[in-house]
């Protein structure tokens, strides 16, 4: 599985259930509580540029540690060129 974030400065808005960042973060938490045993999960931070924030890997302990320390911008962010990103990574 690819998970792309967007950590873009839109994300800092609140809502009724905290900031769009925050829900993203419980959703992206919720993924890793689910993940089977034989599952990987790659992450792709959308920001001003894609980048590569954990290459595939099962281990829940390190995918929580980034949920937990991950942080919004106050860039924008280039969703559409990370999810390419990514694309490049599946294709392989």
């Amino acid at each position: 599985m690819v998970v792309v974030v967007d950590l873009s400065a839109s994300m800092k808005a609140n809502g009724k259930s905290g900031s769009r960042f925050d829900v993203a973060r419980r959703e992206f938490l919720s993924l890793v509580d689910e993940l089977g045993s034989e599952q990987k999960i790659m992450v792709i931070g959308a920001g001003a540029q894609p980048r590569l924030l954990v290459p595939f890997t099962a281990d829940k302990r390190r995918l929580r540690e980034l949920g937990r320390d991950l942080q919004a911008t106050d860039a924008p962010g280039r969703v559409k060129e990370a999810i390419l990103f990514a694309h490049a990574f599946l294709k392989r």
